[in-house]
C-alpha cells in the first residue's frame, strides 16, 4: 500500500511515511506542508495569496473545527512533524513533490525534511506551484 497525498493530505502522507512505515511500500507529499509552513510567521505571509480558489482563510480554520484565522494560526504550530518528532524517524521511501514557488505551504519544509531521517527523493520545480508543477522525473540527489 502506498499514501499519496495533495496539500494537507500530503502533511499526512509524509507523517504516515514515519508512522506506519511498517504498513506502506512508500509515500508521497505532493506539496504539503511539514514544521514551517505551521509557523505563525508563514500563516500571515500565506494569508492572502491568490493561489487558491476560495476563500482560504476559513478553509483553513474549518481544519480545526474553528472559524478564524487568529484561532487556526494558534493550532498550527502543534501539526509540526519537526516538533513532534516525527521527521526524525526512520520511514519508508518518501516522494517530496513541489514547486518553489509555492505560496500555500513552505516549499522549504522539504529542505527541512531532507535533513531529518531517510531516505527521500525530491522534486522541485523552478518556476512552478505545487498545482502547477510540469509532468517531469523528480531530480536526485545523489
Amino acid at each position: 500500500m502506498a499514501a499519496l497525498g495533495l496539500s494537507f493530505g500530503g502533511y499526512w502522507a509524509m507523517k504516515l511515511a514515519h508512522t506506519h512505515r511498517e504498513q506502506l511500500a512508500a509515500a508521497v507529499n505532493w506539496g504539503g506542508g511539514g514544521h514551517l509552513t505551521f509557523q505563525p510567521e508563514w500563516q500571515e505571509r500565506s494569508r492572502d495569496t491568490s493561489s487558491y480558489l476560495m476563500d482560504l482563510m476559513p478553509a483553513r480554520a474549518r481544519i480545526f473545527g474553528s472559524s478564524t484565522f487568529e484561532d487556526y494560526v494558534d493550532c498550527c504550530p502543534g501539526l509540526s512533524l519537526l516538533d513532534q518528532g516525527v521527521l526524525a524517524m526512520p520511514c519508508y521511501p518518501l516522494l517530496l513533490v513541489n514547486g518553489k514557488d509555492d505560496q500555500q505551504n513552505a516549499s522549504a519544509d522539504f529542505c527541512l525534511a531532507l535533513e531529518h531521517g531517510a531516505p527521500r527523493r525530491p522534486g522541485c520545480s523552478p518556476a512552478a506551484t505545487w498545482a502547477r508543477a510540469p509532468c517531469c522525473p523528480p531530480s536526485s540527489t545523489g
